[in-house]
């Protein structure tokens, strides 16, 4: 029974400091995007990478107060991201994709950054971006209508 009751503690300790030495969402996605983002009034992060290869996806999605959130876009446009509606190539493809795919919200005023992470090294990695048979990037949306960032990491 004593052995029992040692076992129970320390899986309740081990599983405390598990949650506790869990991944800071709002740092990983400024050090991901390189934007100091302010403290998020909700914060939400998903991430169900897994298997042999680490498919996945990373989701992370932050609100921000609306003093905040109104302050963002101009820091966002001045380290290159770029307007939904000016979007192009792999940057609309990855938007449109994720899109369809409901991981991310219809936004006509929305700010989106994109990283390729494809492996250039390889085959698959040389080919244009839609036409490729596995996907590695990240790609990040601000909605300025919602105060909300939307950050996503998808390996396939």
């Amino acid at each position: 029974m004593k052995r029992k009751i040692t076992c129970h503690l320390f899986l309740m300790v081990f599983l405390l400091l598990l949650v506790s030495c869990g991944g800071d969402g709002r740092n990983y996605v400024s050090r991901q995007t390189g934007i100091s983002f302010p403290e998020p009034i909700t914060l939400t992060q998903s991430d169900d990478h897994g298997g042999f290869h680490g498919d996945g996806m990373l989701r992370v999605e932050m609100r921000f107060s609306s003093e905040d959130g109104a302050s963002l876009p101009a820091r966002l446009e001045k380290s290159g991201w770029v307007s939904v509606g000016e979007a192009e190539g792999p940057v609309k493809s990855a938007y449109e994709r994720e899109l369809q795919a409901g991981n991310l919200p219809e936004s006509s005023e929305g700010l989106l950054w994109f990283l390729d992470r494809a492996d250039r090294s390889s085959e698959d990695g040389k080919r244009p971006f839609e036409e490729r048979y596995s996907y590695n990037y990240s790609v990040a949306l601000y909605d300025p209508a919602d105060a909300a960032l939307y950050y996503l990491e998808t390996d396939t």
